[in-house]
């Protein structure tokens, strides 16, 4: 026995050589094989590559729901994407409760049952609601409907009281002087036309944005700045498709770059309205529209809890305590209003 352990020490450096030999051997002729490749070889190599990793991972992604068996390679249906068919959703929907879809690098799940969309709803540790890929880029990335948990519901406790009727009988002066400014300018603009047929989805719009706008910071907002957004708000929203190209936000002038561009824009406008109105309630004016309200609670909720702070005792509590809300933050979700309120007109 000792002696075949002696032997099989003694042949251990021997096969050490030989293993050293061999991988020196193999690293020698792997850069001699690559370099005897043209460069077409290497780009055919790379992409072959990335196609099997792209299928590999969306097979790994899918597991068992329902979805295509193989990914178009690389971008998906991105084509079937940009010219939709209603019978293509259809089908999907109707291909189980949840089925999925990848395009491009967003690996995108379909809920159609009502009680997995609830499970949906109710697991934002793990999923979150997507209206489309890059809404958060358009619409905010803290804007308050793509929130959960607490900051979620400090939100909707701030703005629930701003839907009462009491709130909304508030809101109808300056929705009926918008209205009746708007009909006497459709009546002038006709008869200055010799009460010819016109083309009406422009005004349209404008006077269903002027009412939003109105509605939500009263004349806190030029009119100059409610036409500017009538004429372009239709950006943002049409930078909202199902599905876009990777890094469009950064391509100038491509469809989400411009729509970027005036969500921001409108953003800045709606923040400006806000410190307007803030300034405005501090005088103790009475409140006009829905940017009036919210302010007026938040005033109202900073005073109950500076008295209680003070020491006082038998305050009587505000019917709705809220937080102070930034000026972007009253902003960004009035422009979650404004899209709301005018997505179908553009």
């Amino acid at each position: 026995m000792a002696a075949e352990v002696l032997r099989s020490s003694a042949s251990q450096p021997e096969l050490n050589e030989t293993w050293h030999s061999s991988t020196s051997q193999f690293k020698t002729s792997l850069p001699d094989f690559l370099a005897g490749w043209p460069t077409w070889q290497y780009v055919v190599t790379i992409l072959l590559g990335a196609v099997v990793y792209d299928q590999v991972m969306y097979l790994e992604s899918k597991g068992p729901i329902a979805g295509p068996a193989f990914k178009i390679p690389i971008m998906g249906p991105f084509l079937q994407a940009i010219h939709p068919k209603f019978d293509e959703y259809l089908a999907q929907w109707a291909s189980g409760p949840l089925s999925c879809v990848s395009v491009f690098h967003k690996f995108v799940v379909l809920a159609s049952d009502r009680d997995i969309a609830h499970k949906v709803f109710k697991s934002p540790k793990y999923v979150e609601p997507c209206l489309v890929p890059v809404a958060k880029d358009i619409i905010g990335h803290k804007a308050w409907v793509f929130l959960q948990g607490k900051d979620h519901a400090e939100y909707r406790r701030g703005l629930a009281p701003l839907f009462t009727n009491k709130a909304m009988s508030t809101y109808l002066p300056i929705q009926e002087k918008v209205l009746a400014d708007y009909f006497d300018k459709f009546i002038a603009d006709s008869a200055g036309n010799g009460g010819r047929t016109m083309e009406f989805m422009t005004l349209f719009r404008e006077i269903n944005c002027a009412l939003s706008c109105r509605t939500f910071f009263g004349d806190y907002i030029s009119q100059d700045a409610v036409k500017k957004i009538a004429d372009d708000f239709y950006l943002a929203t049409a930078a909202l498709e199902l599905v876009n190209i990777p890094f469009s936000m950064y391509i100038p002038f491509s469809k989400v770059w411009r729509g970027k561009r005036v969500a921001d824009a409108v953003h800045v406008e709606f923040a400006k309205c806000a410190a307007a109105c803030k300034a405005n309630m501090v005088t103790g004016a009475e409140p006009k529209c829905v940017v009036d309200h919210w302010v007026l609670h938040m005033m109202e909720s900073e005073r109950y809890r500076d008295r209680l702070a003070a020491g006082e005792t038998n305050v009587e509590k505000p019917p709705n305590v809220i937080r102070e809300f930034t000026n972007e933050e009253i902003g960004e979700t009035l422009f979650t209003f404004l899209f709301a309120s005018n997505f179908p007109f553009a």
